[in-house]
């Protein structure tokens, strides 16, 4: 698992779609912060996180994982990484730590925000570690999703836009919450929904109950990649 884990976090690093994704994000994330706080006057960085889990994944996500499996396909490596004495579940790991490290990465950009209201305003640190702690569970469970998308087809681009169509597709049932009349269908999306789980972290309340959904996401989207893979194996 390490040395897929390494091979493909290097991939990142020694290809332009690395810096093109960080470039994004810092781009992205910086026009939503001089909105939000600068010129707002406002030290509160909840807005700036719901932009991040909400419209800066929406990009950065499927790019970042339409690689992972489509990739082998074209490069014809994927039978040889098939029949790799490396178990599935290991190959499934290893991609997806290397996704979510690269994520992580581009998190440390937003750092500087913080330091800048929390010189310009009252930061709680407690809010602020909640809202790191949920936007990695989101953009997790969003990284399983697309891998398993990437497993399915052999074209990046194919990969790329089912992927932005799941995570659109999230969005719209969130909001579909907000404006439905019928209570119980508003209860059940809600229950359902990314986006609902994350408002316990803006308060700076750490929900356990969120963090085992958003893990369980994560597990069986990795889970069916991993099936896919076995599926293959097999063929």
């Amino acid at each position: 698992m390490t040395a897929i884990y390494k091979r493909e976090l290097r991939s990142y690093f020694t290809s332009p779609i690395g810096y093109i994704l960080l470039a994004i994000f810092c781009i992205m994330t910086g026009l939503a912060f001089n909105q939000l706080n600068l010129q707002a006057l406002e030290s509160d960085l909840t807005g700036l996180f719901l932009f991040i889990i909400q419209w800066v994944l929406l990009v950065f996500i499927p790019s970042l994982t339409m690689k992972t499996f489509s990739e082998e396909k074209k490069l014809k490596t994927e039978q040889l990484l098939l029949t790799s004495p490396v178990s599935l579940s290991a190959i499934v790991m290893g991609k997806f730590l290397s996704c979510v490290t690269f994520f992580g990465f581009a998190m440390v950009f937003t750092l500087p925000y913080v330091v800048i209201c929390a010189g310009n305003g009252n930061v709680v640190p407690g809010i602020i570690i909640g809202h790191y702690i949920a936007t990695v569970l989101v953009a997790c469970a969003f990284i399983s999703i697309g891998m398993l998308i990437s497993s399915l087809t052999e074209n990046q681009v194919i990969a790329a836009f089912a992927s932005f169509g799941v995570v659109i597709a999230l969005i719209l049932l969130n909001n579909l919450a907000a404006t439905t009349d019928n209570v119980t269908l508003s209860v059940v999306i809600n229950w359902l929904s990314f986006y609902a789980r994350y408002t316990p972290f803006s308060g700076g309340l750490f929900s356990v109950v969120s963090i085992v959904y958003y893990i369980s996401i994560t597990g069986i989207f990795l889970f069916l990649t991993t099936r896919v893979l076995e599926q293959k194996r097999w063929a």
